[in-house]
Formats: C-alpha cells, structure tokens, sequence
C-alpha cells in the first residue's frame, strides 16, 4: 500500500510502474485470446477488459489477504477467475 501512494505522488515511479502494468495487462490480454475465452451475453468484456479485472481482482485480493489473514475465503480467487473467464 505504501508503494502505491509513493507512486501516485512521484511522476517518474508512477509513469515506470504504469509501463509494467500496461505490459501485463497486455500478456493476460493475449493468453486469453489464446484460450478463446467464451463470455455470456450479459459480460460483454473485451479480452483487455478481462485482462484489467483480473489484475485488479488479483492485487485487491492480496491487499485483503494480507491485512484480514485467514479472513480471506481459501480459493476465492480461483472461484473468482473461474467465473469471469467461465
């Protein structure tokens, strides 16, 4: 949590750390065009969409898992990626 605001108050971190964000956000795009991954008709998001909520599912997960602990349901963000991508 520190880095982030660290990054969103340093211009130079901020513009480095979008570059590696942008770049993944990239690679998932592509393996899920590779997995010709079927949304229903209510989803309606594009691979790089997709790509987005994945990251951002995945960072706020670990965020919460590391302030509530055991809290955190086990394997709920396999479940998680399992519906979005099912």
């Amino acid at each position: 949590m520190e880095f982030f605001l660290y990054a969103m108050r340093n211009e130079s971190v901020r513009r480095k750390w979008t570059e590696l964000i942008l770049e993944s956000v990239e690679q998932i795009s592509k393996l899920i065009q590779q997995m010709d991954v079927k949304t229903d008709e209510k989803s309606k998001l594009s691979s790089e969409e997709l790509a987005w909520t994945i990251l951002s599912l995945e960072n706020g997960m670990a965020i919460f898992h590391f302030i509530a602990k055991d809290n955190v349901p086990v394997k709920l963000y396999e479940k998680a990626l399992q519906n979005l991508l099912h």
